[in-house]
C-alpha cells in the first residue's frame, strides 16, 4: 500500500519545479490523472472505504505537495483564493473526475472531461483568466495582496516575533477571504458549530441572531 502510494504521488520521482507554478499544476494533475486510470484498483482501495469525518491520511503527502504547489502561486500574485482553500477546490475536482473516468468503459471514456474539469478548477481560484482559459474575475487589490502577503510570511517570517506573526497571520486570513475567516465572521468556529445565541434586550429575553446573515446561516445547517 505505501509503495503503491509513494508512485501515486510521483510515478517518476519528485517532479522538478518550472518558473510557471500553474503549468506545473497542469502537469501534476494530468499525471495524477493518468496514474490512477492506469490502476484503478489501488485508486478504489485508497478510497473505497472513506468514512465521515476521517481524512485519508495515506493522501495527505498529496494534499500538501498541493498546497506548498499553490503557496508558490500565490507568491506570484496569482490566485484569488487562500492556498489552503484553493488546493482543497482543485483535490476535490480530481478526485472526482479521476472516479468518473473509472467508472466508464474503457472505450467509451471521455478523454477530454479531465482536462475541461481541470481548467474549470483552475480558472475558479486565479486571479485572472490565464492564456484566455476560463472566466475568473481580477480579485480586489486588497484581498489579492492579503493572499500574496500571507503566501510570503509563510516562506519567510524571520524578523516578527511569534505574537506578531499570529495577529498578522489572523488579519491576513481575513482580509483574504479565507473559508475558516469567513466563518469565523459569521458565528461559526472553526468546525463549523455555531457560538451560543446572544440574548436580546427586550423583554422577555429570548435567543436571537444578529440580522445580517440569517438567512446564510438557517441555510448553511440545513440537514
Amino acid at each position: 500500500m505505501r509503495y503503491g502510494f509513494t508512485q501515486y504521488v510521483s510515478p517518476s520521482g519528485s517532479p522538478e519545479e518550472s518558473a510557471d507554478p500553474i503549468a506545473d499544476l497542469r502537469a501534476g494533475w494530468d499525471r495524477h490523472v493518468e496514474f490512477r486510470l492506469a490502476h484503478p484498483s489501488f485508486y478504489a482501495l485508497l478510497y473505497g472505504d472513506v468514512q465521515p469525518g476521517k481524512p485519508c491520511a495515506v493522501t495527505a503527502p498529496a494534499m500538501e505537495m498541493l498546497t506548498r504547489l499553490l503557496k508558490r502561486a500565490a507568491g506570484h500574485r496569482l490566485l484569488s483564493v487562500p492556498p489552503a482553500d484553493a488546493a482543497a477546490q482543485i483535490y476535490a475536482a480530481n478526485v472526482g473526475v479521476t472516479l468518473s473516468l473509472i467508472t466508464q468503459p474503457e472505450g467509451e471514456r471521455d478523454v477530454g472531461l479531465a482536462e475541461r474539469v481541470r481548467e474549470a478548477a483552475i480558472s475558479a481560484v486565479l486571479a485572472a483568466p490565464r492564456g484566455g482559459r476560463g472566466t475568473a474575475a481580477r480579485p480586489t487589490s486588497r484581498r489579492a495582496a492579503a493572499i500574496t502577503l500571507a503566501a510570503a510570511l509563510d516562506r519567510d517570517p524571520d524578523g516578527l516575533t511569534p505574537g506578531e506573526l499570529a495577529i498578522l497571520r489572523e488579519l491576513l486570513t481575513r482580509l483574504g477571504g479565507s473559508r475558516a475567516g469567513r466563518f469565523a465572521r459569521l458565528g461559526f468556529r472553526s468546525r463549523g458549530r455555531r457560538r451560543p445565541p446572544r440574548r436580546c434586550r427586550r423583554s422577555p429575553p429570548s435567543p436571537c441572531w444578529p440580522t445580517t446573515g440569517c438567512s446564510l446561516l438557517t441555510t448553511s445547517h440545513r440537514g
